[in-house]
């Protein structure tokens, strides 16, 4: 196996082809006792770090209920702060060491934050921070499985029932897509513009929806795990080459895909 590492500069050109910085926020959707000290060793001065809280009402920063898992930190992000964004936006777990970072990257949100090509992100305008295929691409969560359907699996899929309702609860008059796929976990990156693109009021409906619906927390935070690439890109599947998505995002890359 032979990696390549190539130097990742966090100057960018925006498209006006003027030459700056970005602004960015690290948005972490947390609980209260997690330790997110290892934020002030990132190698970027630019990152401001915003902590939502989802257990603790008393936060500067905080969710209106502990409900959905992150997702319902991203999206009261999302809504706070929908006139106030910096160019880029970092939506996180609030630990360092996680699976949900790739084994490339040594499961550090640090390390991948710092490798992280914020042209790239610019360019894409949203990014999933996760690569791998493993138990999301390509050809994941099918929409028309119920709970009596035979491929059912609540060990992997326990949210896919619940995906054809959602879907139509939360982006009402969107096609309803056969096949929704993308890495997993809620860690991407998305742009300020990118943010706008869709009406404040739908992060609003989407909070309540989370707040207000009947399902558990670990399902309707796995639902939003499918539904990023749909929000901010409305594509059904976003499965990139992995071996070329790692050299783009972080600048690790491989001779060839099969390294």
């Amino acid at each position: 196996m032979v990696w390549i590492f190539l130097h990742c500069s966090y100057a960018v050109t925006d498209f006006n082809q003027q030459t700056s910085s970005p602004s960015v926020h690290l948005v972490l959707s947390t609980l209260s006792f997690n330790d997110y000290s290892w934020t002030k060793n990132l190698s970027s001065q630019n990152y401001k770090v915003i902590p939502y809280m989802v257990d603790d009402q008393n936060a500067q920063y905080h969710t209106p209920a502990n409900q959905g898992n992150e997702a319902m930190g991203h999206l009261t992000y999302m809504y706070d702060f929908y006139d106030n964004l910096p160019d880029i936006l970092i939506f996180l777990h609030g630990q360092d060491y996680v699976w949900h970072i790739d084994g490339a990257l040594e499961y550090s949100t640090a390390k991948s934050l710092n490798r992280l090509d914020l042209t790239e992100v610019l360019r894409r305008k949203y990014m999933n921070l996760r690569i791998s295929w493993d138990i999301a691409c390509p050809n994941w969560m099918n929409t028309s499985i119920t709970i009596d359907s035979p491929e059912f699996s609540t060990k992997l899929k326990g949210e896919e029932p619940y995906m054809k309702d959602a879907f139509e609860a939360l982006f009402p008059g969107d096609p309803l897509p056969e096949i929704l796929a993308a890495p997993c976990c809620s860690h991407f990156a998305v742009t300020r513009d990118t943010i706008r693109s869709v009406p404040r009021e739908r992060y609003q409906n989407a909070m309540s929806w989370l707040q207000n619906g009947y399902m558990s927390s670990s399902i309707s935070g796995r639902i939003w795990e499918h539904l990023w690439h749909w929000l901010f890109l409305k594509r059904a599947v976003d499965c990139l080459d992995e071996h070329a998505a790692l050299c783009r995002n972080y600048r690790i890359c491989f001779e060839s895909a099969g390294d």
